[in-house]
């Protein structure tokens, strides 16, 4: 089930389908815009509606998925970040990308 928050219209969603594809609502960002972008959407919202999902594809790295999640919290100032995972498509499981090697 789909938490109704994500699909509400001033929801902020972040969406990566691949590594190094960033989306903020429909529109394509910049890595580097992503956390002033965020920071802008939510200075009208009261603190318990400043929360950001992201939403990522399958294949996506995790290491990608992590450096999004500290632009928002560095430069967005957001502290509640919802994950929303995609369900698998249609035609046999999918291997998640491994966790980059420290």
């Amino acid at each position: 089930d789909v938490d109704p928050a994500i699909i509400k219209e001033s929801s902020v969603v972040i969406s990566i389908p691949s590594d190094g594809e960033y989306y903020l609502g429909k529109e394509k960002v910049n890595k580097a815009d992503i956390g002033t972008e965020v920071k802008r959407r939510m200075e009208k919202k009261p603190p318990e509606e400043q929360i950001v999902y992201i939403k990522s594809g399958v294949g996506v790295s995790y290491g990608d998925v992590v450096g999004i999640i500290d632009e928002v919290r560095r430069k967005g100032e957001v502290q509640q970040i919802g994950l929303v995972a995609d369900k698998k498509k249609k035609g046999g499981a999918e291997t998640p990308a491994p966790a980059p090697a420290s």
